[in-house]
């Protein structure tokens, strides 16, 4: 958000922004976010002693061409070309647009609630999540069964009102120059984690769901990025090679979303660990993940198959999971990411 002291029409100039982060020279602006304003010394701390982590202007995990105003109006540019919002100026903001844009939105209210409000109608709307992540506490845990379960039994002799464990690094760790990092192999790691599939239905009958972590990113010592590889469902480069990337000392494929059999695969693979292994509830946080990839759980997928009638069936069926298990290989799950059941 920035605090505009712009004349009552801005206008749009095209100049673009400098790599130092000159969009906030004006003493009435305000910008959001590490890497945002170059004069911080957050920022600064972080560019000098961890590798330019602090980022750029340039650098977000979701790159989004909106801004909402003080002045209560929300801009909005409707593309996927590059572009940057300059606010450098006391007087205007300036928008640059690679190419020609398909269409500029601005939104005027009157209040800055009802121009969120209409940001959001506009954007569309997530699903809402299911009351218990809001009633009690979500506790972040990790370190392995043994830590697992201490500062579980802490907590309750603490009384703390728990709904849920979020584990991070379930599928194990992954010892690094850097220090340890959650290991990009999205698989349960037996060794790292024994006994989670019976504490997941223990601690369920007491009302404490477990939560995992997941991201798009395979690392190449990984089976599932051998087998998205093989299947051609990675971010390629010009050359038609998989596009590594690195995450500090981590390298890394990315699936391709824009591919619909890919999509496919990770969504499938995601869901089945979820419903089949975690909570009732999966199916609404996975409604939720899914419309933030840009589908719903539920509506047709690029293959023309339904998703409603197959969920439901796996919700509570715990003692059947083994009947099922000779079936995985053939339903394109991905064979590891359904690893976690077997």
């Amino acid at each position: 958000m920035a605090k505009d002291t712009s004349a009552k029409n801005p206008t749009s100039t095209g100049k673009q922004n400098n790599k130092h982060g000159n969009q906030n020279k004006g003493n009435e602006n305000i910008m959001y976010g590490v890497g945002r304003d170059k004069r911080t010394l957050t920022t600064f701390m972080a560019d000098t002693r961890a590798d330019d982590a602090g980022g750029d202007y340039f650098t977000t995990y979701f790159a989004q061409p909106t801004f909402i105003s003080t002045r209560n109006y929300f801009f909005h540019h409707d593309g996927t070309n590059y572009a940057a919002l300059d606010f450098s100026e006391d007087k205007f903001h300036e928008i640059f647009v690679y190419e020609q844009p398909k269409k500029f939105t601005i939104s005027v209210s009157d209040s800055l609630e009802s121009t969120v409000r209409s940001l959001a109608s506009f954007l569309g709307h997530m699903p809402e999540l299911p009351e218990w992540t809001q009633e009690k506490i979500i506790v972040s845990l990790q370190g392995g069964t043994k830590v697992l379960r201490e500062k579980y039994q802490l907590a309750k002799d603490s009384n703390l009102p728990i709904s849920g464990i979020w584990i991070q690094d379930w599928s194990g760790q992954k010892v690094t120059s850097f220090g340890t990092r959650v290991n990009w192999d999205w698989k349960w790691s037996k060794d790292f984690y024994p006994g989670l599939d019976q504490i997941i239905k223990d601690w369920a009958k007491e009302g404490v769901r477990i939560l995992g972590y997941i991201n798009p990113n395979l690392d190449v010592a990984g089976d599932l990025f051998h087998e998205a590889k093989t299947k051609g469902y990675l971010v390629k480069n010009s050359t038609g090679d998989v596009y590594l990337r690195r995450s500090i000392t981590l390298i890394f494929g990315q699936v391709d979303f824009t591919n619909p059999a890919a999509y496919q695969w990770y969504k499938n693979g995601l869901r089945y660990i979820s419903i089949r292994y975690y909570t009732s509830d999966a199916k609404v946080i996975l409604n939720w993940y899914f419309s933030f990839l840009g589908k719903k759980e539920g509506k047709e997928d690029s293959n023309g198959d339904n998703d409603d009638d197959d969920d439901d069936d796996d919700d509570d069926d715990d003692d059947d999971d083994d009947d099922d298990d000779d079936d995985d290989d053939d339903d394109d799950r991905g064979t590891n990411l359904a690893a976690i059941t077997k």
